[in-house]
Order: C-alpha cells, then sequence, then structure tokens
C-alpha cells in the first residue's frame, strides 16, 4: 500500500483552473485491477500522470483529492495511487482544459513510454495520459516541452 502525503511542502495553487501533472512512485511491480480498461502489469518506477481542473474547486480542489488517501477509486489514478506514493505535482494556470497536450509533452521527455493504453483518457482520443520512466523525470527538462507557461513544481512530504 502507499504512503499517502500528509501535507505540501511549499505553496499550494489557488482554486483557478489549470493543468497539473502528478509523480508517482512506485517501488516494485504490481498488478493494477483498472475498471474496464482490465489488468495491468505496473512496472516499478516513476509514472507522471496528465491532468487538468476547471470545475468546482479548480486546481486547490482537484490536488486536494489526489493529496487525500485513495477510499473509492474514481479515476484510473485512483488505481495506481493506491500502490504509488505522490512524490511531486507539476502544476499551472491554463484557461483551457489540455491535458491532452501535457500527456504529449511528457511523452517527448527522455525516456518516457506508455504503459498501459488508454489510461486516464477513456474519454477522449489520446492513447493514454500516463508516462512511465524508469527514473524521474526532470522539471527543468519539462520547462522545455511544456504546453503551458508558469509551470510550478511541488514537493509533497510523505505522512
Amino acid at each position: 500500500m502507499a504512503s499517502h502525503p500528509a501535507a505540501l511542502t511549499s505553496e499550494a495553487p489557488d482554486s483557478g483552473g489549470g493543468l497539473y501533472v502528478l509523480l508517482l512512485e512506485l517501488g516494485a511491480p504490481a498488478r493494477l485491477e483498472v475498471g474496464r480498461l482490465g489488468v495491468f502489469d505496473a512496472a516499478a518506477g516513476w509514472y507522471a500522470y496528465a491532468g487538468s481542473a476547471h470545475g468546482p474547486g479548480g486546481l486547490r480542489g482537484r490536488l486536494a483529492h489526489h493529496l487525500r488517501p485513495v477510499r473509492t477509486p474514481h479515476w484510473h489514478i485512483d488505481v495506481l495511487r493506491e500502490v504509488a506514493p505522490l512524490r511531486q505535482i507539476w502544476w499551472a494556470h491554463a484557461a483551457a482544459a489540455d491535458e491532452h497536450s501535457v500527456a504529449a509533452a511528457l511523452l517527448a521527455l527522455p525516456g518516457g513510454r506508455l504503459p498501459f493504453p488508454r489510461f486516464g483518457a477513456s474519454d477522449c482520443k489520446c492513447a493514454a495520459h500516463l508516462v512511465w520512466f524508469a527514473a524521474p523525470p526532470a522539471f527543468v527538462d519539462w520547462l522545455h516541452v511544456a504546453p503551458a507557461h508558469g509551470w510550478r513544481p511541488f514537493g509533497v512530504a510523505p505522512a
């Protein structure tokens, strides 16, 4: 079972809309049952998930969800969060909900590959919104490919 973050280590975003990347570390291989997508064998390593938040609560509300322990998985990423601790979040304010460009940019980072088809992308035509890395992707590399401006990282303190 994943440890769950207790607090953000720096200033969190406000309730405005925006884009985010969740970075999770899976220390050992795990089998994931992801609803209608099926069962996947997840390799140990780092997973980067692309998301957007433009509804009630904006970024603050969505990230608060991702920082809480999973009780009942709501989204695909919640299944992975059950076994892989959240290590960092990258976020940016953005007027448009374009997690599709974020997912494509993550895949452009060195060493990125798609681990499971359609993960996080059941409501769009993207191949997936999740990218796997053997080692953690660097924020400085992200800034070279990110689809929006003003990206900020914050680390997550383990519980």
